[in-house]
């Protein structure tokens, strides 16, 4: 939302990888995220149907930050 409302433009670049690179990148990466040091930012509202609007509203309004899953 932040990159919308102040209409950036995100551009892609291509970035040739070895299968060697990948392959570091890949162990690196699953030792990072299951030690801890990577963490998603994510939400969980228990309520179902009943609280999907506000969550969304509250998601634009800047109040949860990453993924907001409503639990059913």
């Amino acid at each position: 939302m932040t990159a919308i409302v102040k209409e950036l433009v995100i551009k892609p670049f291509p970035t040739p990888h070895t299968p060697a690179q990948i392959q570091a990148w890949n162990s690196h990466y699953g030792r990072w995220l299951a030690s801890g040091e990577i963490a998603y930012p994510a939400t969980i509202l228990d309520g179902g149907l009943d609280v999907a609007a506000s969550a969304l509203d509250e998601l634009l309004a800047g109040k949860h930050r990453g993924n907001v899953l409503i639990r059913f």
